[in-house]
């Protein structure tokens, strides 16, 4: 699992989640990501990418602003990621996808925060 770093006072909290760190493993071409993280992204034939939860009590009658900052980060070159594959039944036929558009997209992967 990944480290989480509460801090609050009366009118803020700032949480802090330490993903660890990551390797990449080759097979046929393709990279996986290894990583302490709880989960994968599930949008078969898009990148595969770690997935990180925690949970954090708030009290429902009232509003909250929330604000995400990447403070510390790594680009990686030359890595082609595993694109997410379908579930397939035993004695099934295995059909590779790959969303082509994604994987030409310069853009990051919206959504997925």
């Amino acid at each position: 699992a990944s480290d989480v770093y509460k801090r609050q006072n009366n009118h803020s909290a700032v949480i802090e989640l330490n993903i660890g760190d990551i390797s990449f493993e080759e097979d046929n071409n393709y990279h996986s990501i290894s990583s302490k993280a709880s989960g994968k992204t599930q949008s078969i034939g898009e990148p595969e990418l770690p997935s990180y939860s925690f949970n954090y009590g708030i009290d429902r009658d009232k509003e909250y602003d929330v604000e995400i900052n990447y403070e510390n980060y790594t680009t990686y070159e030359n890595i082609n990621l595993i694109p997410v594959q379908p579930l397939s039944k035993p004695n099934q036929e295995k059909v590779f996808v790959k969303n082509e558009d994604v994987y030409s997209s310069q853009t990051f992967l919206q959504g997925l925060i």
